[in-house]
């Protein structure tokens, strides 16, 4: 769990020095930030999707 907490500093550490040295403005790194947030909520559903099979494959397994 600690190295998801770090992962997670760092990444958005990085993140937000990219964006400051962009120099872009903001109604240029708007439509980014759009379509990265719809590609994050992609991966979010098929996280989930696969943690929802997962845990119905444990529940078979332990039925056996």
């Amino acid at each position: 769990m600690d190295e998801i907490i770090l992962s997670e500093r760092k990444a958005r550490e990085d993140i937000v020095k990219i964006i400051n040295e962009s120099g872009l403005p903001a109604f240029i790194l708007k439509p980014i930030f759009k379509e990265i947030l719809e590609q994050v909520n992609i991966m979010v559903e098929e996280q989930y999707n696969q943690a929802v099979l997962n845990k119905e494959n444990e529940k078979g397994e332990n039925n056996e």
